[in-house]
């Protein structure tokens, strides 16, 4: 797993990544900060599996700097060439030996089916023993006849059928049909689908149809590869900085699956701003004076309480249900008022004079926080019952306008005294 931090204000960009990759129970050393630009100050972030179609994003983000020509006015144009580098195979031209190659390609969308097909086993298994729960035993009347509806097999070709025509009107049908084609010519693909005996037909090009839907909708975001993508810095025209973030989902046939997520440009009305991506528990918990957990969890259980006793009192003295339910109601309305009267304590105590101490930070103490925030949520992790998926050395760069891309720390794979000719060749002599 990841923690990343971003800090802004008018003056720079602090950045700040542990060097923890987790793969299964085992933990691995990883870079997550990357300059993007020889010639611009522009920077990068990953987290999230890394790979772009089983290609590690390390890769194709330094091929994308030493192809890179030109520049750019704005972040936003910097982040479109990026990916469309990316929806090229990463090269100029799909056609030029391409780093994302259609066998990657196949290789990543049978990885992700099996993913899928996964899903929908355990959403059949969730559904079957949630009816199952549902039967009455002890009424064996018509028990053979509610057993034979919670069949595995007749559950699956509901659940199929429901996402089929969900699907179905979000979706270009000859595009869905190209994609068809592409799955059955992938042979991991088809004998996982073949194999898949959960679903009552024979003839399972339902199945094909419905991993084609989910594979080239953008909208789906249920494979489980994330790549998320953070570009950050200044184009020419920008005084101030700015980032944006992608999340990849892959790269498949006709085009990369991606969502684009809010991105925040610093201005006269937003002077300094704080983001933590992936793991970011510890840093909201920071920003915001109350641990998310027990937020989502305050509300439902506020209004448990006051229900409880609502449903004690009309028990003790009487009183009809429609004035029950009347009372019922109002105590959600006052657990809202109650939830939006924290929020706006939490913003005004908490996460307002963060952002205004931010505007009057110097770069090296920009810097310090970003690693601070990370250095949090790796001893959070050390000790509590969670897995220590946030660890090893952390990366620290700055990035402003005059000096460009800075790095604060960094670590190396080797002893930087011992080989000179590494800063000789990435000062071009």
């Amino acid at each position: 797993m990841t923690s990343e931090v971003l800090i802004m204000n008018e003056e720079c960009v602090a950045i700040a990544a542990d060097s923890a990759a987790t793969v299964g129970l085992k933990t691995y050393k990883a870079d997550k900060i990357f300059n993007l630009s020889d010639t611009q100050p522009i920077g990068i972030m990953i987290y999230g599996s890394a790979r772009i179609s089983g290609v590690p994003a390390g890769i194709i983000i330094k091929e994308y700097r030493s192809q890179l020509k030109k520049t750019f006015s704005t972040i936003s144009e910097c982040v479109s060439d990026f990916l469309n580098f990316v929806e090229n195979g990463g090269s100029n031209s799909y056609k030029s030996n391409p780093i994302i190659t259609s066998d990657r390609i196949d290789e990543n969308i049978y990885d992700c089916c099996l993913d899928m097909l996964e899903d929908l086993k355990g959403a059949v298994e969730r559904e079957y023993y949630k009816k199952l729960a549902e039967i009455d035993f002890d009424d064996d009347s018509d028990l053979s006849e509610k057993l034979d509806e919670i069949d595995r097999e007749k559950i699956m070709g509901k659940v199929v059928e429901r996402i089929l025509n969900y699907l179905d009107e979000k979706l270009n049908k000859r595009d869905v049909k190209n994609f068809m084609k592409r799955l059955f010519e992938n042979e991991g693909v088809c004998k996982a689908i073949n194999g898949f005996a959960v679903y009552p037909s024979k003839d399972k090009t339902e199945i094909f149809r419905l991993l084609a839907m989910f594979l080239i909708s953008k909208e789906i975001t249920l494979i489980r590869r994330d790549t998320g993508i953070v570009i950050m810095g200044y184009g020419t025209d920008d005084l101030f900085p700015s980032f944006e973030e992608v999340v990849i989902n892959g790269l498949f046939y006709k085009g990369l699956n991606y969502r684009e997520e809010p991105g925040v440009k610093i201005s006269s009305g937003e002077r300094s701003y704080i983001e933590a991506f992936a793991q970011d528990d510890v840093v909201r918990t920071y920003l915001y004076g109350i641990d998310d957990g027990f937020y989502e969890n305050m509300p439902g259980d506020i209004l448990a309480i006051m229900d409880t006793l609502t449903d004690t009192i009309f028990t003790t003295i009487g009183g009809d249900e429609k004035a029950k339910e009347i009372i019922k109601r109002r105590n959600k309305e006052q657990v809202d008022k109650y939830i939006s009267k924290i929020e706006d304590f939490s913003v005004e105590n908490y996460l307002e004079p963060t952002k205004k101490a931010l505007c009057h930070l110097s770069k090296d103490e920009m810097a310090s926080m970003a690693e601070s925030l990370i250095h949090f949520t790796s001893l959070k992790r050390h000790v509590s019952k969670d897995p220590e998926s946030v660890g090893g050395p952390i990366d620290v760069a700055i990035i402003s306008r005059s000096e460009g891309f800075i790095w604060i720390k960094r670590k190396y794979y080797f002893d930087i005294t011992l080989n000179p000719h590494y800063l000789e060749r990435r000062r071009g002599t």
